[in-house]
């Protein structure tokens, strides 16, 4: 998964594997835009995990998940990339974009 990605935004990110997974086989990643897994668990998916990993927020930006405490503190996200590293990853998004659309030469990639 990337840190910033805005093709992803308002998604919520789940850790799934196949139901006739065997142990060991690696966890997937997958994203839905409601705060359920239930699409994924239809296609015969289960949860890895207790809960969400994370979202991307409404500009595209990754978030993790705190899962909440009852009677405590509800469930939180927070933004993984904070001050500069926000331009950084926009700016390193639209470089990558570049590069792959048109293919530059190895030595000649924008940087």
């Amino acid at each position: 998964m990337k840190l910033y990605d805005p093709t992803f935004a308002n998604s919520y990110v789940w850790p799934m594997t196949a139901k006739n997974a065997k142990p060991g086989q690696p966890t997937s990643y997958q994203l839905t835009r409601e705060p359920s897994p239930k699409m994924w668990e239809e296609r015969g998916f289960v949860m890895a995990g207790p809960c969400q990993v994370g979202m991307y927020d409404e500009e595209g930006f990754y978030c993790t998940y705190r899962a909440g405490v009852e009677g405590a503190f509800p469930g939180k996200y927070f933004r993984v990339l904070q001050g500069k590293y926000l331009k950084n990853a926009k700016e390193n998004y639209e470089r990558d974009r570049i590069n792959e659309r048109y293919g530059a030469k190895e030595g000649m990639a924008v940087v």
